[in-house]
């Protein structure tokens, strides 16, 4: 913690420089440092300090205030695989956007999972012009239209689209919806490419343990009635017990044998 303290304090330092550069100037160096930076194999402490003053300006730029310390270190520790907990009023959204930005240089693709569709769309709002100013595109992924008579097929290639942003916003439901129906398809192009390299869990406790214990349950269009009900009656009918399949009536099945396999030809 007192290494995060640290980096704070050197990250605030260099965001102060970057308030002398012109509007144009800040925007197109900060540009040119996020793609260096995205395209680096190695991301060293410099680099990291260099990359969280560039979102802080950003976020002054935007939102017209600097982020405290205490939002810079919640993202660092979240960034370390860690958990962050924050009081109320101590900036989450502007914690989980440094957060982002920086696993975005590092790990390139960014999921946030909020509790609710308002959180995911205010926050989504929020960071959209910030992440804009730095050239890095971003998307919200909401709860899919029931009433649209869109096609399923149509509805996915338009969802894929959405999460193919590198930084992604939405809920646990959703996301967790989409891969059901997603599963559901005849056709493998079809299918959503769901894969992201970093994801970060807004209301953790909430989403992983109380959410967690109710089920995500989807239900698919009935197909219609094949023909292997009288095929499979007609083979079963040719069977004689013991000879030809053995009952287990503790296990309750029925397991055929050569014999009886033979029958099926």
């Amino acid at each position: 913690m007192n290494n995060f303290l640290k980096i704070s304090k050197k990250v605030l330092i260099l965001q102060k420089d970057l308030e002398e550069q012109s509007d144009g100037d800040f925007n197109e160096y900060a540009q040119k440092i996020t793609h260096k930076f995205y395209n680096q194999n190695e991301f060293d402490n410099e680099m990291e300090i260099s990359a969280l003053s560039i979102i802080v300006e950003a976020i002054r730029r935007e939102e017209g205030y600097v982020a405290f310390p205490v939002q810079i270190i919640g993202a660092l520790t979240l960034l370390n695989g860690n958990i962050a907990e924050m009081k109320t009023g101590e900036g989450k959204t502007i914690t989980a956007i440094i957060a982002l930005y920086l696993g975005y240089l590092k790990n390139h693709h960014q999921i946030l999972f909020t509790q609710n569709q308002y959180l995911a769309k205010r926050d989504y709002e929020f960071s959209r012009p910030i992440f804009k100013r730095l050239n890095i595109s971003s998307g919200l992924v909401e709860e899919l239209d029931k009433k649209s008579n869109q096609k399923f097929s149509f509805k996915m290639k338009e969802r894929q689209s959405m999460y193919d942003n590198p930084i992604v916003y939405t809920t646990n439901d959703v996301f967790g919806f989409d891969y059901l129906q997603s599963n559901l398809v005849s056709q493998s192009e079809e299918k959503l490419n769901l894969h992201f390299d970093w994801a970060i869990v807004d209301e953790i406790d909430s989403i992983l343990l109380d959410d967690a214990q109710m089920p995500l349950i989807i239900s698919g269009n009935p197909k219609a009635q094949s023909n292997l009900f009288n095929i499979t009656n007609k083979f079963v009918s040719l069977l004689e017990p013991l000879i030809d399949y053995q009952t287990d009536n503790r296990k309750k099945n029925s397991l055929v044998n050569r014999a009886g396999s033979s029958k099926s030809k």
